[in-house]
């Protein structure tokens, strides 16, 4: 197995995997579960009116309450509101623009379904201007990459073995990260099993990277339908089409399921103290393998988060335990955590990288003790100039922090502070300068 060190150290699997593993797997390209969402504009489409409706149909009915509509654009920077209709189905949700999208620019779209055990995610672009939407790469890996793997999903409810997860179960990954010098119009790639090329979705916020996400209950159904073997990509772009392999081999056997052994412990956890979760060994487990830990906490947010394979760093096959940080996991809360075993195989040339990998993960609860402050509520942002405003319900003299990441997958440790105040009442006004670089995210969160 050759060294990955050529790979761009942004890269790692939790650009491929999106947010930790299946828990994690927020690709900002993916449709999720078994739902599917088509817009119209059609992804990609150009000559949009400003002043046209988006329109998105979901092939099954959805909760209304759990669903939501984004619309942003990078240049010029701006968030847009628009006002949302739906139809007697509950399948579609007309989205008409409460002030004209910006001209001559590409707005992206984000539609989440917040369900569980994975929210139902699309999202999308379309033009304003005359020039396609797709547009080309915004990140700097040096090489193209290729992954593919597949995951086995449990959870653990109680002292005792987890069992597989029932909405979904197993799950495939094959994704692509074009290089810095490469644009693509088109990723498809080539089961296996046979049968016509399946079509990667590109991440409108971060154009080098596709993905496409393949799920089941019935693991006999699931391996027969994405088997052992090549997994055979073909990236359709300038300066040259790029054609990659990536072999699961069949000697890769999937690991056994995680078991917390410390289950009832990580239900009483002190917020301000140190604690140190624990689990059963890897059968068979190496140093060659890696063991990654995730926990989230409302609406997902990222608490904390263990290296991804392949990068240096990551914990080795042998690890059964993990410390997370005292301040960590907020008091009084209910978080969801994962622990990941995997097996995997990288390799690079002069020309690519692939990634091919089997894990199996166990998701349960971790929640913690202690007096809670109240969660700050966000309303009305808007530009404001070169910040981001937006109001703020709060608790009086409630300390507050603004943090910011070009890299929402990052632990909450690694992102920077750009903001720190103290609400006089109960609401207050905060305005974010516009921080460096072309896309951000930004997070609010209870001091200090």
């Amino acid at each position: 197995m050759k060294s990955n060190q050529s790979w761009n150290s942004k890269y790692s699997l939790a650009r491929v995997l999106g947010v930790s593993a299946l828990l994690l797997l927020a690709g900002l390209s993916a449709v999720w579960a078994q739902t599917t969402i088509t817009s119209n504009p059609a992804i990609g489409a150009a000559g949009i009116s400003v002043s046209a409706n988006v329109v998105f149909t979901f092939s099954a009915a959805v909760d209304p309450t759990a669903t939501t509509a984004s619309f942003y654009s990078v240049s010029p920077p701006g968030a847009y509101m628009a006002t949302e209709s739906w139809n007697s189905a509950n399948t579609v949700l007309t989205c008409t623009p409460d002030a004209p999208w910006p001209a001559n620019a590409t707005v992206s779209w984000a539609v989440v379904v917040n369900v569980m055990p994975i929210p139902v995610y699309a999202t999308g672009t379309f033009s304003t201007g005359t020039n396609s939407a797709s547009g080309g790469p915004s990140g700097t890996n040096a090489i193209n990459v290729f992954t593919a793997g597949k995951f086995y999903i449990y959870e653990q409810s109680g002292a005792g073995p987890a069992t597989p997860k029932t909405n979904v179960a197993y799950a495939l990954v094959a994704s692509t990260a074009i290089a810095s010098n490469q644009t693509a119009s088109a990723v498809t790639v080539t089961l296996p099993s046979g049968g016509a090329a399946r079509s990667l979705m590109q991440n409108p916020l971060q154009h080098e990277d596709w993905n496409l996400f393949g799920s089941g209950t019935d693991s006999n159904v699931f391996e027969t339908t994405y088997p052992e073997g090549a997994y055979v990509f073909n990236v359709t772009g300038a300066p040259a089409n790029v054609q990659a392999t990536v072999t699961l081999p069949t000697s890769m056997a999937q690991s056994n399921p995680p078991h917390i052994s410390n289950f009832t412990e990580a239900q009483a956890v002190t917020a301000s103290q140190a604690f140190t979760l624990k689990w059963d060994p890897f059968q068979g487990g190496t140093a060659a393998d890696v063991i990654t830990i995730g926990v989230r906490g409302l609406y997902g947010t990222n608490l904390f988060q263990t290296t991804n394979p392949p990068a240096a760093g990551a914990l080795n096959g042998t690890a059964t335990s993990v410390t997370i940080p005292a301040g960590t996991l907020p008091a009084n809360s209910t978080n969801t955590a994962q622990v990941v075993f995997y097996r995997f195989v990288a390799v690079t040339n002069a020309t690519y990288g692939t990634f091919a990998y089997r894990a199996t993960g166990t998701e349960f609860d971790v929640t913690t003790a202690g007096a809670a402050a109240t969660v700050p509520v966000v309303s009305n942002a808007v530009w404001e100039g070169n910040s981001l405003g937006f109001d703020v319900s709060t608790t009086a003299n409630q300390s507050l922090k603004v943090l910011y990441s070009t890299d929402c997958s990052l632990p909450i440790a690694q992102w920077q502070t750009v903001l720190t105040t103290n609400s006089p009442g109960t609401s207050v006004h905060l305005a974010v300068p516009k921080q460096a670089g072309a896309t951000g995210f930004i997070r609010l969160q209870n001091g200090p």
